[in-house]
């Protein structure tokens, strides 16, 4: 278990460097295999919020909000997930 948390981290942390180079859409890719890697709710909620935020950037609202709802139903008030509904 302790290996699929890190690799979720390791995808997540890789995610955050392409979002922050304006890469988004490579990092929806590396969030959705943190997601996959994910061993506990906290380490998906982290995820989905942050490609959350990539979905808003890219204008899908679908999918910003499909994945904002499934923080809220992991983990309940979230204040990330709030603002991006």
């Amino acid at each position: 278990m302790a290996a699929a948390v890190g690799r979720s981290t390791e995808f997540r942390t890789e995610g955050n460097k392409r979002f922050k180079k304006s890469d988004v859409r490579g990092a929806v890719e590396l969030y959705c295999k943190a997601i996959d890697a994910a061993a506990a709710d906290d380490d998906v909620v982290k995820a989905l919020n942050n490609r959350a935020l990539c979905y808003l950037r890219l204008k899908d609202y679908d999918a910003c909000l499909e994945d904002t709802t499934k923080v809220l139903e992991l983990e309940g008030p979230n204040a990330k997930a709030f603002l991006r509904l």
